[in-house]
C-alpha cells in the first residue's frame, strides 16, 4: 500500500467481497487446509518415538535461563497440552489471550508457558503476528501422549 505521504508499507487487508479476490482467498483456505491435514495425519503416525518423547520431558537451558520439560502424567501439564491440540487453533493459530480465556491463567504465567513450548520446540511463532502454531514435533508427541494415556494407562487401572 502506498500511502499519501509516499512512504510503502505492507498489511494484512481484509478480503473485498468479490469475484477479483478469489485467488487471495483460495491461498488463505489453501493454507488453513494444508495445517489442518498435518493435524490430522498426527493422529496414525508411527514415527513418533520414544526419544522425542523424552527429549520433551528433559530441562533445556536457553540464556542463562532453565526451562522445565513437560510431564505427561502431570494434571498441570495434561490441561495444557490439549488446549493447545485443539483443531481451532491448528487452523488459524492461537495468541496469549485464547490460551488465557481457555485455561484461567493470568497473561504473565501464559507467557511463560508459550516461552517454554518454545524452547522445547513444540510451538513456533507465526512471522509478523502474535501467533503460534504447533510444530511437527508438537503435534506428534501430544498427539502420541494422550493416545498412551487413554489406550493404555487408564484401561490397565480398570480393574
Amino acid at each position: 500500500m502506498v500511502h499519501r505521504d509516499g512512504t510503502k508499507s505492507n498489511e494484512m487487508a481484509r478480503l473485498k467481497k468479490g469475484i477479483y479476490s478469489l485467488g487471495y482467498l483460495a491461498d488463505t483456505l489453501k493454507s488453513a487446509n494444508r495445517r489442518y491435514i498435518e493435524f490430522i495425519s498426527a493422529f496414525d503416525s508411527r514415527d513418533a518415538g520414544r526419544k522425542k518423547l523424552e527429549s520433551i520431558g528433559r530441562p533445556v537451558t536457553e540464556n542463562s535461563r532453565k526451562y522445565r520439560g513437560f510431564n505427561f502424567f502431570s494434571e498441570d501439564d495434561m490441561t495444557i497440552l490439549p488446549a493447545i491440540l485443539r483443531g481451532e487453533f491448528n487452523i488459524s493459530g492461537f495468541r496469549n489471550k485464547n490460551i488465557k480465556l481457555l485455561l484461567k491463567m493470568n497473561a504473565a504465567k501464559v507467557s511463560r508457558l508459550i516461552k517454554r513450548l518454545r524452547v522445547h520446540g513444540l510451538i513456533k511463532k507465526a512471522a509478523s503476528s502474535y501467533k503460534y502454531y504447533l510444530t511437527e514435533l508438537g503435534k506428534e508427541t501430544i498427539v502420541m501422549a494422550l493416545k498412551i494415556k487413554e489406550t493404555v494407562i487408564i484401561p490397565a487401572f480398570n480393574f
